[in-house]
């Protein structure tokens, strides 16, 4: 990084009233008015990492991510091997799919309504 560039950054992170003395930039965390993005050790991100509720993977690790955890309605396996019959029957179906991404997501909609739970 230029000097020019590290005197902004650093004025960014002294006017947040952050002590950058020591610590190094880590962008995954946060910006650059964040305190939890700037570390000095593994320690800090993990800690940062914890408190913010994420998923970090290398030469720290940490499995904090406690959102909700999206339900798929229908395997993806499935879903293709529906697609693939249904439009082996219908040429003229394969044909829009195959010029047409909206047709084609049409149609596994349509096929993941018919063959799942309805929607809560």
């Amino acid at each position: 990084m230029e000097d020019s560039q590290l005197d902004a950054v650093v004025k960014i992170a002294k006017r947040a009233g952050i002590n950058t003395h020591g610590k190094t930039y880590n962008g995954q965390l946060g910006k650059y008015s964040d305190p939890g993005a700037w570390v000095a050790t593994t320690g800090d991100v993990k800690q940062t990492a914890i408190r913010k509720g994420m998923s970090i993977k290398g030469a720290v690790s940490v499995d904090a991510y406690t959102g909700p955890k999206k339900k798929v309605r229908i395997a993806p396996d499935i879903l293709d091997g529906l697609e693939r019959r249904a439009r082996s029957r219908d040429a003229k179906l394969d044909a829009s799919c195959r010029k047409n991404d909206n047709a084609r997501r049409s149609l596994r909609e349509k096929l993941v309504n018919k063959h799942s739970k309805k929607k809560d």
